[in-house]
């Protein structure tokens, strides 16, 4: 007889995150491992309604009653005004962090889920996090049904510098390290994707630490298919796709100063992403042919630029020097090799210990970046890493390892 396991997720497909993404995978999967799964998400109107859910038994939405305002920066002056009214709304009648999406879905999301677990007999849910307040409403929901419950916590909480965690009163940082302390506390597992996290929670929450574990971020091989391209041309390709992380304007302003200080240099930097804040218009038409900010393409467009480039460039600042991210798999299954600017950390590590790239530290771009288009050598690249230990089809195998 199949297990019936409840996925709970704020946001899924076709809406965009990647936290959604991350339990996507996960739920196709689970339900080729015997398992009927039911997923309860945000209610995104018709782009839903016309979804296929792959995987899924069946689906069922919440409506968030979080201000859309919030979820964008705006830049009109009624936009901004909006905003400010929305945020002055949402700190009035909330509790704890304000910019936590789900801080008016516990009546809602308690109804619902409660509904789909003792309609379908689910003995099996996984919340997953951020908005965190899901995994508090999750302790709330085991108090009302018999279940086993299963937290992922994607993002560092309350020692965190996302979501607003910085911003917060002492007052309200104290509840939420109090949501936080109520999850370890009733869950019965807790998953973290990395190392950092993992020691941490465990460090803070020792008498929890035997239900804490690492459930790495992992790639799906069947979300695309490189292939060589022989008409690759003489100059030396690198590849950039994804959201810029905050915090970088030094590390681009070099690379702005190596483009411009060496016109000679026969090289190309494409960076596909949504939005670009680093450098002027004015700089970029300085160095055109050498760096081109792209719009977004598909995934499977992009790992094949990936693949025929002759490295990718992954830069990160300094907070997140030990995440591992999903994208870094699927690089790394692409065997181009990394060029990994940032300071030293977990990601620095793995990329040089496994001879996956090279490791070149901000106050160095300049010069290695040089030396390697120069030279167009990226070190001795270990093209048998066997990647497949963190695909999807793997780590759900270590998944069900930790629901048994």
């Amino acid at each position: 007889m199949k297990k019936k396991t409840l996925i709970i997720s704020y946001t899924f497909p076709p809406s965009n995150g990647i936290g959604g993404r991350r339990w996507a995978k996960f739920a196709k999967y689970l339900s080729k491992n015997e398992r009927d799964i039911y997923l309860l998400t945000k209610d995104i109107g018709a782009a839903a309604s016309n979804k296929v859910y792959s995987g899924i038994k069946e689906v069922d939405f919440f409506k968030s009653g979080y201000p859309q305002i919030l979820n964008n920066n705006p830049t009109k002056l009624r936009d901004k005004i909006y905003y400010k009214l929305a945020l002055l709304y949402v700190k009035l009648f909330s509790i704890g962090n304000y910019y936590d999406r789900a801080i008016f879905l516990e009546k809602e999301f308690l109804k619902k889920a409660e509904r789909i677990v003792k309609f379908n007999q689910i003995n099996e849910v996984i919340i997953t996090g951020a908005p965190f307040r899901l995994l508090y409403f999750g302790t709330l929901l085991k108090k009302k049904c018999k279940i086993i419950l299963l937290c992922d916590i994607r993002d560092p909480w309350t020692w965190g510098k996302g979501y607003g965690m910085t911003l917060l009163s002492s007052k309200r940082k104290e509840k939420e390290l109090y949501f936080e302390s109520e999850v370890l506390r009733h869950a019965d597992l807790i998953t973290v994707p990395v190392v950092p996290m993992l020691d941490h929670l465990k460090s803070h929450y020792p008498a929890f630490s035997n239900k804490i574990k690492l459930l790495t971020h992992a790639y799906d091989s069947t979300d695309f298919e490189v292939k060589s391209n022989d008409d690759k041309g003489s100059g030396f390709d690198l590849v950039y796709g994804g959201t810029i992380y905050r915090d970088l304007k030094n590390e681009f302003e070099s690379i702005y100063q190596l483009c411009k200080e060496n016109e000679e240099l026969d090289f190309n930097l494409q960076i596909h992403t949504n939005r670009f804040q680093y450098l002027t218009k004015e700089k970029l038409k300085e160095i055109r042919g050498k760096l081109s900010i792209l719009p977004y393409v598909s995934t499977n467009e992009l790992m094949n630029k990936i693949k025929n480039a002759d490295a990718y460039l992954l830069i990160f600042p300094d907070e997140v020097k030990d995440f591992i991210t999903t994208k870094f798999y699927e690089i790394i299954q692409c065997r181009t090799p990394i060029i990994y600017i940032g300071v030293e950390g977990d990601v620095s590590k793995f990329i040089t210990s496994n001879n996956l790239g090279v490791h070149i530290k901000p106050e160095d771009i300049k010069r290695q970046l040089l030396e390697i288009i120069s030279s167009k050598f990226v070190g001795d690249h270990n093209t048998k890493f066997p990647i497949e230990q963190y695909s999807f089809k793997s780590v759900t195998e270590t998944l069900l390892e930790y629901l048994k």
